[in-house]
């Protein structure tokens, strides 16, 4: 071979080479754009939006550890414990009707022997609240089980002491319809499941209720349609200072029959008598920026009595720590409570 040839040769050897290593050559992609969770500050703190929609999500709830001692008169006392997770899901997004609200919260509760949970050792679960909400800014229609009107409408109970006022009502499936006439002035009412019955004989709740810096006052009714029982609550509240509040609320049940809205004059219904009508007073006091005192005594028309004071201490944010005692005089139960409650 000449050495033009091997030239020619060499030439053609190198050009194939190069042409294999450019065929298993590594071809790099470009990385996708990662999608980052977006805050959605629309409906307040703590939202994000879901990725790729426009619904925005919030996750709260609470867990809760609490120690219960109770002693009635002539018996042994009984200590108990109760712990509980409470998760929270709130999911809102904007349409041309308002804006859709879900909500859930589950509590995950596990109890020990105590005046709480008394049957014993145990665990729980139980889906308080489940419903769906449309809101136009005025006017609120909500479907589903929660606290009803009658029951949470004067803002629960006076005093945020653990062991409550007893009043009627309670947590119920429920179709509610809300009014917003602007100054503080709102309406209510809500056809209500009725448990006591198979049939379609649902309670019927309404209220008013006006809400102002200085305090508040309001009204309720209510009616089994199935028992054929009224009752009715009214109540007041007034502000006295950003830190210190006081309400009076009067309540009313037909205890000639019973039914949804049976009044009774101790916690626990299985002890206690029906009354038909009492009389509950309230204090909430802010001791500091991180104590606050709080306390009610309610009165009832079998000349029986309740009343219950803690104090409340938020050492740091979202931890809540509450030594509370209790008295009723119908079983003259004592009872003491110390609850520790984180909220997330």
């Amino acid at each position: 071979m000449n050495i033009k040839g091997l030239l020619v040769s060499s030439a053609a050897a190198v050009v194939a080479v190069s042409g294999a290593h450019a065929a298993d050559a590594i071809i790099i992609a470009e990385p996708e754009p990662m999608e980052y969770v977006r805050i959605c500050d629309t409906y307040g703190t703590g939202y994000f939006y879901i990725p790729g929609t426009e619904t925005c999500l919030k996750i709260g709830g609470y867990l809760r550890y609490q120690m219960e001692y109770q002693k009635e008169r002539g018996a042994d006392y009984r200590f108990g414990k109760l712990a509980r997770f409470a998760p929270q899901f709130t999911a809102k997004n904007a349409t041309e009707w308002g804006t859709l609200t879900s909500f859930a919260q589950v509590n995950f509760d596990w109890a020990s022997n105590g005046e709480w949970f008394a049957s014993g050792p145990g665990q729980n679960t139980n889906l308080e609240h489940v419903y769906i909400s449309l809101d136009n800014g005025t006017t609120s229609f909500l479907v589903g089980r929660t606290d009803t009107p009658f029951y949470e409408f004067l803002g629960y109970w006076a005093g945020p002491t653990l062991h409550e006022g007893t009043y009627s009502g309670g947590n119920r499936a429920q179709v509610r319809l809300s009014y917003d006439a602007g100054n503080g002035l709102g309406f209510v009412v809500a056809a209500v499941e009725n448990n006591n019955t198979s049939q379609f004989d649902p309670g019927i709740e309404a209220g008013v209720k006006f809400d102002q810096n200085w305090g508040w006052i309001a009204g309720a009714v209510a009616y089994d349609t199935d028992a054929e029982q009224f009752a009715a609550r009214a109540g007041v509240g007034v502000n006295f200072t950003p830190s210190i509040s006081a309400s009076l609320h009067f309540m009313y049940a037909d205890d000639s029959r019973t039914g949804m809205y049976d009044l009774y004059d101790a916690w626990f219904a299985s002890v206690a008598n029906q009354a038909e009508w009492s009389v509950l007073a309230g204090l909430s006091a802010g001791l500091t920026d991180k104590v606050s005192l709080n306390g009610h005594v309610q009165y009832f028309d079998t000349e029986e009595w309740t009343a219950a004071a803690n104090v409340a201490w938020t050492p740091v944010n979202g931890l809540t720590i509450t030594p509370e005692i209790a008295y009723e005089s119908v079983t003259r139960n004592t009872m003491g409570l110390l609850r520790f409650q984180r909220n997330f």
